[in-house]
């Protein structure tokens, strides 16, 4: 069983896990603010950046798997799946959504390879 969260809950609240991470994110939910294009801001919300990234409908909500990684120097935003992401410069730490607990990560929803900052 998973915690349920809500909307507002950005990965931050999650800094001090190692591996994989999996929420569920209420249906219907009130979006919040998400920094960044297939690797996120950790201070943004989870649930959004979900439906971002195609994992989830926000009609629906459901079961999210991410991890929690070392930041990048800048953060493209983009529009996906009815949200509308914001640009932002250097942050320390970010995450990224996994398919399964393998580290198998999604692929943006445009196609192409992942890329994680180093």
């Amino acid at each position: 069983m998973t915690a349920t969260i809500d909307w507002g809950r950005a990965a931050t609240f999650y800094d001090d896990r190692e591996g994989p991470i999996t929420v569920t994110c209420e249906a219907n939910g009130e979006p919040g603010n998400v920094w960044g294009t297939t690797t996120y801001t950790a201070d943004s919300s989870i649930c959004t950046a979900a439906v971002h990234a195609g994992v989830i409908q926000a009609s629906a909500g459901g079961e999210v798997t991410f991890e929690i990684v070392t930041g990048l120097d800048a953060y493209e935003g983009t529009t996906a799946n009815g949200i509308t992401t914001l640009s932002y410069g250097p942050y320390g730490t970010a995450f990224i959504f996994a398919e399964d607990w393998s580290g198998d990560y999604r692929r943006p929803p445009w196609g192409g390879a992942l890329v994680v900052g180093f």
